[in-house]
């Protein structure tokens, strides 16, 4: 699975519960979480530094950055699937960021998961909610298109008169 975008440096990193997105913990450089993983993914890909204490439920739960994507509505980079069990509470939820590619028909994800080798991997979605702990989609989120215009595309000024 040959991907057009360099993030490599993500690809393998070890997966640690303990190298979360606590802003009382040094910065992790070869372990992380699905959380940090995410916060390292858009900071690699976008340039953005998303807030440090944006867990797995304030991400889910948040409205100021993040929408909840409509059903049927295209992907596009960044997206980021919300993984749990029909009982979970949002803190326990898996993170899991669209890499902008497709394996045959479907998303192709990064995510670091303790079910996954204990490393950050590329995965198809299908192969991802065939683990138990991930089988249900909890809700995908979006940057909220202000700020994603803001960070990620460029700014076009028209000098004509």
């Amino acid at each position: 699975m040959a991907l057009s975008k360099d993030i490599t440096p993500l690809i393998g990193l070890t997966y640690n519960i303990d190298s979360s997105p606590r802003i009382d913990l040094p910065e992790h450089t070869h372990s992380v979480d699905c959380r940090l993983l995410w916060q390292k993914y858009y900071h690699l890909r976008f340039g953005i530094n998303l807030p440090i204490g944006l867990w797995s439920e304030e991400a889910f739960l948040d409205e100021n950055l993040f929408r909840h994507l409509q059903p049927n509505e295209k992907l596009i980079e960044g997206d980021t699937y919300f993984f749990g069990k029909k009982n979970d509470l949002p803190k326990s939820f898996h993170l899991a960021i669209f890499t902008g590619e497709w394996y045959q028909q479907d998303p192709l994800l990064i995510h670091a998961s303790a079910f996954n080798g204990k490393t950050v991997t590329l995965d198809p979605l299908s192969k991802i909610i065939k683990t138990p702990q991930h089988a249900q989609i909890m809700g995908i989120k979006r940057l909220r298109p202000d700020l994603f215009q803001a960070h990620i595309l460029p700014v076009v000024y028209n000098n004509a008169k």
